[in-house]
């Protein structure tokens, strides 16, 4: 949760509560572990949802809420908003003052190789994002509320635990467009 009370912000007319709740797991579906303790093969299913709310405060509620608060998902670590969140949409789109987005993957580890934390991966993947009211909407503008949705595949390079460096490819299931 985060709290912007107009008299401590900047600018002045910042007055809104935000908050937002994220779930994440992993389940095995399938592991083969070598002798060494290397991995040989694993399957499994990973996922994350959130749901992220903002309230404006004040007398005009809708002009305490700055753009840059509802293209991002809050809580203690910011996520990029809707467009970064569901792979395949451009930065910026599906703003809100609600927001809503789930990835689900299928990940497939190969076979570790020098070290038990280095390996290559394979994954399919299926996200999906809904969004409500964006500030500075337009009344009756085609873009006030929105589903979004995508999938793919990609390739990854799980790095001794120390990060991940992936390439995707995906397609956009319902492309928005200028028309709505």
């Amino acid at each position: 949760a985060e709290y912007a009370p107009q008299s401590w912000s900047t600018p002045a007319s910042t007055n809104y509560l935000q908050l937002d709740l994220a779930l994440s797991g992993f389940l095995p579906l399938y592991e083969l572990v070598a002798e060494s303790g290397y991995n040989l093969f694993s399957l499994y299913l990973a996922g994350y949802t959130s749901v992220d709310g903002i309230i404006g405060l004040g007398n005009d509620a809708r002009k305490g809420i700055p753009y840059l608060v509802s293209q991002q998902f809050g809580g203690l670590e910011r996520r990029s908003g809707l467009g970064g969140s569901v792979r395949g949409l451009g930065s910026h789109w599906g703003d809100g003052v609600l927001k809503w987005v789930a990835n689900v993957e299928l990940r497939c580890n190969l076979p570790a190789f020098l070290d038990p934390n280095l390996y290559f991966g394979a994954l399919l993947f299926v996200d999906a994002g809904a969004y409500l009211d964006p500030p500075g909407m337009p009344e009756g503008a085609s873009f006030r509320s929105g589903f979004l949705m995508s999938s793919g595949l990609g390739v990854y390079l799980d790095f001794l635990g120390l990060g991940t460096l992936a390439v995707y490819s995906n397609f956009m299931l319902n492309a928005p467009n200028s028309q709505g």
